[in-house]
């Protein structure tokens, strides 16, 4: 893959990885006799609908280690070329999931 541009435009670090959504569940205790719920400090992750954040153009948004983010472009994937602004698959195929 090849982003442009790939070193945070705040700090000059490169970029770590992409900003994903992941939805959950965060896990209730329910009692039954009254009705009340707590949290049970835990989420179930749902990592198969893991997405990867776009801005309103379909820019890619990077992060470097500091926790800036910017918008990128994903201008070559495995060795094509793609159109600018083209590609909006998501993490669900895995190839975004992992830091850069």
């Amino acid at each position: 893959m090849k982003f442009t541009p790939i070193t945070c435009p705040t700090c000059g670090e490169p970029a770590e990885g992409t900003l994903d959504t992941v939805p959950g569940v965060a896990l209730l205790h329910v009692d039954a006799q009254t009705g009340e719920a707590e949290y049970r400090g835990e989420t179930e992750m749902w990592w198969d609908d893991q997405k990867t954040i776009l801005d309103s153009v379909g820019r890619y948004m990077l992060c470097c280690p500091n926790g800036h983010d910017w918008p990128a472009t994903l201008s070559v994937f495995i060795g094509f070329l793609v159109p600018a602004m083209s590609v909006t698959m998501g993490c669900k195929g895995g190839w975004l999931c992992h830091k850069l």
